[in-house]
C-alpha cells in the first residue's frame, strides 16, 4: 500500500506537468507562427502593394508613349522611379518586343530583362500590361530589390522566436511551482479514500485546510462519508419502511415536476413582469413632469424646458418598451390579430389627423389621397394597421427636413387575396441601396450617424414589416439618397366583391386637428364627483388625486384591494373607482370581483402596467368596466372621468324636465385669447352639427363619422365636454349600423348646440 501511495503524486505531477508543458508549447507555437506569418505578409505587402500601384499608374500614363513609340516621353516617365530605391531597373516594351523606354539606362534594361538573364538573390520582376482603350499595347517591367525586406523578415522571425522561447520558459516554471499546491492535497485525499476502502471505516476524515475547489472537494468527501455512515445504519430497517420511502420519493418527484412547470410559466410571465416593473415607476415620473409642464405646480421658468424634456424622454422610453414587447410577442408567436370590419378611409384619415401636428411643427406638408374607388369597409386589424401607419409617417417626418410627405392609398383587386396598398412617400434624406434591406432588421438603422442624429431604436420598421406579413401582405421600400423614400405597405383585406365602393372624391384632408390647450381652468369639471383611487404606490395615488381634485372631484385613497373593499362595501359611497391591478395583500382582480359580488355597480377603471394581449379581457372578466394602462396620461384620465361624469348627471336628470339652461365653455373666457378660441370653435361647431344632421338624414356613414369624430375630439378641448359622450355614441352607432340610436344622439347634440352661450370678447 505504501508503494502504491508513493507513486500516485508522482503520476499526477508528471501528468500535470506534461499537460501544462504541452498546452503552453502548442499555444506559443501557434501564436508565434501566426505572428510570424502575419509579419512576413505585412512586410511584403507594405513593400509590394505601393510598387504595384506605381506600376499601374506608370502603365496608364505611358499608353500614349507606347502607341506612338515616343522613347523620350517613356524615359521621362520612368525617370520618376529615382525616388523609389527598391526599383533597380525598369523598362517599357511594345507588343512587338521593342524597347520604348528604360531606367536607369537601356543597357541595364537589356541585361536585366533578357530571356536568359538570372535574377540576383532577393530580386523580383513585376510586369504590368500597358492598355489603350481596353487593348494591351505593351508592357511595363520592374526589377525590384527585396533584400531589405528579407533582412527585416529575418530579424522579425528571430525576435518572435526569442520572445516565444522566453514565454515558454516562464510558463513552464510557473506550472512547476503551482502544481505542488494541487498534488499534495490530492495525495491526502487519495490516501484517506484507499484507507476507507481497505478498512471499510467510514469514521475517517480528510484532515487539513485547503482553499478553493479542492477545499470544496475535501468538505464534500467528508460529508459523503458522514452520509454513508448514516446510510449504513438506516439500511438495517429499510425493508420495514420501503413503501413509505417509495411514496415519499414519488411526492418529491411530483414536487419537482410542479417546480419545472412553474419555471415554464415564469418564462411566459417574464415579458408581462418586465412591463410592470418598468412602467410603474414611469407613471409617477411622467405624471409629475406633466403637471409641472401644465403649470399646476409653481416652478422657475428656466426649469420648464428641462421638465418638458423629461416628459418627452419618458414617452420615448415607453415607445421603446412597447416596441420590444411587440417584437418579443411576434417572435414567440403570442401576438394574435383581431380582425373586424373597418372603414379604411376613416382609419387613414384619423392617423393623418393624429400626425398632422408634428408635421406642422416642422413646417412640412402632409397630403392624403386615394387612387381609385374606396371600399366602404375592409376586414383588418385596425389597431395594428394604425401602428404601422403611425410608425411609417413618424419615420418620414423624422427623416424629412424640407418638403413634405404623401400618403396615397388604393385597392389592388388583381392580387389574391385582395390587398389594400398604402404608399408613404417623403422628400427626406433617402436610404442607400445597400442599406435598404437592413433597415427592416431589429435594432438596425441605415448607419450609426442616423442613430446619433435622429435617435430611435431601429425596431419600428422591423415590427411593421412583421405585422404586415402577419396581415397577409408585406412592407417594402424604394429609396434614393437625397431624394426621399417610398415605403409601400400591402395588407390583405378580405373579399370585397359585395362591399359598396365609394368615390375617391369624397375623401381627402378632411379631419381637423386642434392642439389641446394645457391650462388649469377656473371652474371645476367634476364638482362633487366622489372618486376612490386604489394603488400601492403613494406617488401614483398623490398624482391621480392632484389631477382630479384640481378638477373638482372629492378624492379618497386606499393602498391595497382589501382597504378598498372595506371602504366600498362599508358606509362610504363613491361615483367611480380607479383600481390598480397589481397590489400586495389583495390585488385589483380579487378586489373588483369582491366588489361586484357585493352589489357595487359604480364604474371601476382598471389601472395596470401590464400591456400584454389579454390583460384588458382579464380586467373586464374580474368586473372592471374600463381599462387604462400605465403610465396614465392626465389627458386620457380626465377624458374618461368626463364621460362618466356626464353620464352620471344625465342619469340624475333623466326624470326631470329638459334642461334649457345655457352651456358655457369651461375655459377661462374672461381671458380675451381664450374667449376668441371659444367663439371660433362655436362657429365651426354649428357648421359641423349641420353637416352631421344632413349626413345622418342621408344615412351617409362616411360623412356622419367624419363630423361626429370632429365634434368628439374638438368640443372637450374648447371647454364643452358635454358633446364628447353623444358624439362617441354616434361613432360607435355608425360602426354597428345602429341608426336609431344615432338619431337620438344627434337630437342631444342639436340641443347642446342651441344652448351654447357665446362669450363676449373684451376690447382694449
Amino acid at each position: 500500500m505504501t508503494e502504491t501511495t508513493s507513486k500516485t503524486p508522482g503520476t499526477i505531477r508528471r501528468k500535470l506537468m506534461l499537460l501544462a508543458t504541452f498546452s503552453v508549447t502548442v499555444a506559443l507555437l501557434l501564436a508565434c507562427s501566426v505572428f510570424a506569418a502575419y509579419g512576413v505578409i505585412t512586410l511584403q505587402n507594405a513593400k509590394w502593394d505601393p510598387l504595384e500601384s506605381q506600376a499601374e499608374l506608370l502603365a496608364l500614363n505611358s499608353a500614349a508613349a507606347v502607341e506612338f513609340v515616343d522613347s523620350v516621353q517613356a524615359d521621362r516617365l520612368l525617370a520618376a522611379l529615382r525616388a523609389e530605391s527598391s526599383v533597380t531597373v525598369a523598362a517599357i516594351y511594345s507588343m512587338s518586343g521593342e524597347l520604348v523606354g528604360a531606367y536607369p539606362n537601356r543597357s541595364a534594361a537589356h541585361e536585366t530583362f533578357a530571356s536568359d538573364a538570372v535574377l540576383p538573390s532577393g530580386h523580383y520582376i513585376l510586369e504590368t500590361p500597358v492598355r489603350s482603350d481596353g487593348e494591351v499595347i505593351g508592357k511595363l517591367k520592374f526589377q525590384i530589390d527585396f533584400t531589405t525586406v528579407w533582412r527585416a523578415i529575418r530579424k522579425y522571425a528571430v525576435l518572435t522566436a526569442l520572445v516565444g522561447l522566453g514565454s515558454w520558459i516562464v510558463a513552464v516554471g510557473v506550472a512547476l511551482f503551482l502544481q505542488r499546491g494541487i498534488v499534495q492535497p490530492i495525495d491526502r485525499l487519495a490516501n484517506v479514500a484507499r484507507q476507507v476502502a481497505d478498512e471499510d471505516n467510514y469514521a475517517l476524515r480528510v484532515e487539513g485546510t485547503v482553499d478553493g475547489e479542492l477545499g470544496d472537494l475535501f468538505r464534500a468527501f467528508n460529508r459523503m462519508l458522514v452520509q454513508i455512515q448514516a446510510s449504513k445504519q438506516e439500511l438495517q430497517d429499510a425493508n420495514d419502511h420501503l413503501e413509505q420511502r417509495v411514496a415519499g420519493r414519488t411526492a418529491e418527484l411530483e414536487t419537482a415536476c410542479e417546480a419545472a412547470e412553474a419555471a415554464s410559466r415564469a418564462k411566459s410571465d417574464f415579458l408581462a413582469n418586465m412591463s410592470h416593473e418598468i412602467r410603474t415607476p414611469l407613471n409617477a415620473i411622467m405624471g409629475y413632469a406633466d403637471l409641472l409642464r401644465r403649470g399646476w405646480v409653481d416652478s422657475p421658468e428656466d426649469r420648464d424646458e428641462m421638465l418638458s424634456t423629461l416628459h418627452s424622454s419618458g414617452k420615448h422610453l415607453m415607445t421603446v418598451i412597447n416596441d420590444i414587447l411587440d417584437l418579443s410577442k411576434i417572435e414567440s408567436g403570442q401576438l394574435q390579430l383581431e380582425k373586424r370590419a373597418e372603414s379604411p378611409h376613416q382609419l387613414l384619415a384619423e392617423v393623418v389627423s393624429l400626425m398632422r401636428v408634428g408635421f406642422r411643427e416642422k413646417n412640412l406638408s402632409l397630403d392624403y389621397n386615394w387612387q381609385g374607388p374606396i371600399p366602404e369597409q375592409v376586414d383588418t386589424d385596425p389597431v395594428r394597421l394604425r401602428q404601422i401607419l403611425i410608425n411609417l409617417l413618424g419615420n418620414a417626418r423624422k427623416f424629412t427636413a424640407t418638403g413634405g410627405v404623401q400618403l396615397i392609398a388604393h385597392v389592388e383587386p388583381k392580387s389574391h387575396p385582395t390587398q389594400l396598398v398604402v404608399n408613404v412617400i417623403d422628400t427626406g434624406i433617402g436610404i442607400p441601396p445597400e442599406k435598404q434591406k437592413q433597415v427592416f432588421d431589429p435594432f438596425v438603422q441605415a448607419d450609426t450617424t442616423v442613430t446619433r442624429k435622429y435617435g430611435g431604436t431601429g425596431l419600428g420598421l422591423s415590427i411593421s414589416r412583421r405585422l404586415a406579413r402577419m396581415m397577409g401582405g408585406d412592407l417594402t421600400v424604394e429609396s434614393e439618397v437625397g431624394r426621399g423614400s417610398n415605403f409601400e405597405l400591402a395588407i390583405a383585406v378580405g373579399d370585397l366583391q359585395n362591399v359598396p365602393m365609394l368615390s375617391a372624391g369624397a375623401v381627402g384632408d378632411i379631419i381637423e386637428t386642434h392642439t389641446p390647450v394645457v391650462q388649469e381652468v377656473d371652474a371645476p369639471k367634476f364638482q362633487g364627483l366622489r372618486v376612490l383611487v386604489v394603488d400601492d404606490g403613494s406617488a401614483n395615488r398623490r398624482l391621480i388625486s392632484l389631477v382630479l381634485s384640481r378638477a373638482g372631484a372629492v378624492m379618497t385613497q386606499a393602498e391595497n384591494g382589501l382597504q378598498a373593499c372595506e371602504l366600498v362595501l362599508g358606509r362610504h359611497a363613491f361615483d367611480v373607482i380607479l383600481l390598480d391591478m397589481q397590489m400586495p395583500v389583495m390585488d385589483g382582480y380579487a378586489a373588483a370581483t369582491k366588489m361586484r359580488e357585493g352589489g357595487v355597480m359604480v364604474p371601476i377603471i382598471a389601472l395596470t402596467a401590464h400591456a400584454m394581449k389579454g390583460d384588458r379581457d382579464k380586467c373586464v372578466a374580474a368586473g372592471c368596466s374600463d381599462f387604462l394602462s400605465k403610465p396614465v396620461s392626465a389627458d386620457e384620465l380626465l377624458q374618461r372621468i368626463s364621460v362618466i361624469y356626464q353620464e352620471l348627471h344625465s342619469t340624475v336628470a333623466k326624470d326631470k324636465s329638459p334642461d334649457l339652461s345655457p352651456i358655457r365653455s369651461k375655459l377661462p373666457t374672461n381671458d380675451p385669447e381664450f374667449a376668441e378660441i371659444v367663439v371660433d370653435f362655436v362657429d365651426s361647431l354649428r357648421v359641423k352639427v349641420h353637416e352631421l344632421e344632413v349626413a345622418v338624414a342621408d344615412r351617409n356613414p362616411v360623412d356622419s363619422l367624419v363630423a361626429a369624430h370632429w365634434i368628439k375630439g374638438s368640443a372637450g378641448t374648447s371647454g364643452f365636454p358635454c358633446f364628447t359622450s353623444p358624439a362617441a355614441q354616434i361613432c360607435e352607432g355608425i360602426r354597428t349600423n345602429d341608426w336609431a340610436n344615432i338619431d337620438r344622439h344627434v337630437i342631444t347634440i342639436q340641443n347642446y348646440s342651441d344652448r351654447i352661450e357665446i362669450p363676449e370678447i373684451a376690447t382694449v
